[in-house]
């Protein structure tokens, strides 16, 4: 369905600008984000930003869901990544402070864990400690940069205690 037009959405069916039907019983937007060119930014996802937050043009800034940050730099996204979660814009938020005020700093992301943010499987997932082997006892995969192991979740064995049906529960849980 990538690229198709959306005619319209029924509880139970999809209709395509090309006519065609889908029976569905979920229905998921990720329609994104698009950085706007006429500033004449450099874009790429997003408005590319340095270190420092700024652009290509000198002492204009960005952060956010609109920013392309080159401290996230990673074996997955060697030109940055976009990070449109709270815990990077704040973290941009106070780097951005502390340059406009001055004190040049660079932006640098913490270990941050990432929510999923709906109520049919509320999730948090962060990346494990640093050192040798996750908590599992599995060895981290160094493709992903400094020893990162993508987390990996049962979603069964993830969902709260107290909200998991009993036919979920993990083996003497």
């Amino acid at each position: 369905m990538i690229g198709a037009g959306l005619a319209g959405v029924d509880s139970l069916e999809i209709s395509l600008a090309n006519g065609e039907v889908i029976a569905a019983s979920c229905v998921l937007s990720a329609i994104g984000l698009k950085a706007d060119t006429a500033a004449g930014l450099a874009v790429d996802r997003a408005i590319v930003v340095n270190r420092h937050l700024e652009t290509s043009v000198a002492s204009v800034y960005a952060l956010g869901d609109s920013a392309q940050y080159a401290s996230a730099v990673s074996p997955l996204s060697a030109h940055g990544s976009t990070l449109p979660y709270v815990m990077p814009i704040m973290a941009a938020a106070k780097a951005l402070a502390a340059n406009l005020t001055g004190l040049p700093t660079d932006l640098v992301f913490p270990l941050m864990p990432i929510s999923v943010k709906t109520p049919a499987l509320p999730l948090v997932v962060a990346p494990p400690k640093p050192g040798g082997r996750t908590d599992s006892g599995r060895r981290r995969n160094p493709a992903f940069g400094n020893g990162w192991t993508p987390p990996v979740c049962n979603a069964a064995l993830c969902w709260p205690a107290r909200r998991r049906p009993s036919a979920w529960r993990s083996p003497g849980g």
